[in-house]
């Protein structure tokens, strides 16, 4: 039997992970049933185990956990309240998960406010047309960088152009990864908007 729930369809995908997929939740609570093991029990309190082969993301490109946050089916994210994986969830959110968020979160304040004060303190300057109008243009590059001001700008600029590379580079990991279609069609995470966003950025300043 065990040999059985091994086998994989043409999308490499075991009974367990295609019941995850589906957002089959009487499929899937059988298997998570198999795969538990009964530690301890004292009365009406037990200590439970489960077999996480292919449901921790860890080393697995296409575990449980990946398949229904990447999943376009709603009712597979019903799954994510069922044991074991609420409890790992959980436990990844606590352990490492929050300090991953706080630091991107930071880190995305940061480029947000360098990229402001970069596209607020550009080089301007005044120009008289033909007809006596006078319009706002950037200045020449020569002219852009000779104060202290202009190289502190400057600074932040290289900031903002190494950001931008490596947030493509990140995101191109990803598409290359997922793939094109579980990639642009992901709504857990927002698809290709990170590229979008800093794309138009860049092309604001």
């Amino acid at each position: 039997m065990l040999h059985l729930e091994n086998i994989t369809n043409n999308k490499g995908l075991t009974p367990l992970k295609l019941a995850a997929q589906e957002g089959d939740v009487l499929m899937f609570n059988y298997f998570m049933t198999k795969r538990k093991h009964i530690f301890w029990c004292f009365g009406p309190v037990m200590s439970t185990l489960y077999d996480l082969t292919g449901i921790d993301s860890w080393k697995d490109k296409s575990s449980v956990v990946d398949i229904i946050c990447t999943s376009d089916n709603n009712a597979a994210r019903n799954l994510l309240e069922i044991t074991p994986l609420k409890e790992l969830l959980q436990y990844k959110w606590s352990t490492y998960g929050y300090k991953y968020f706080l630091l991107c979160t930071f880190l995305y304040i940061l480029y947000t406010i360098i990229l402001t004060l970069c596209c607020l303190h550009r080089p301007l300057m005044e120009e008289i047309t033909d007809g006596g109008k006078r319009k706002i243009i950037t200045r020449p590059f020569y002219d852009s960088y000779k104060t202290k001001e202009d190289y502190l700008r400057l600074s932040g600029e290289i900031i903002v152009i190494f950001g931008g590379i490596l947030i493509l580079i990140i995101e191109v990991a990803q598409l290359v990864r997922k793939g094109p279609r579980r990639f642009f069609g992901n709504t857990v995470r927002g698809g290709p908007f990170h590229i979008i966003m800093r794309s138009e950025q860049r092309h604001q300043c």
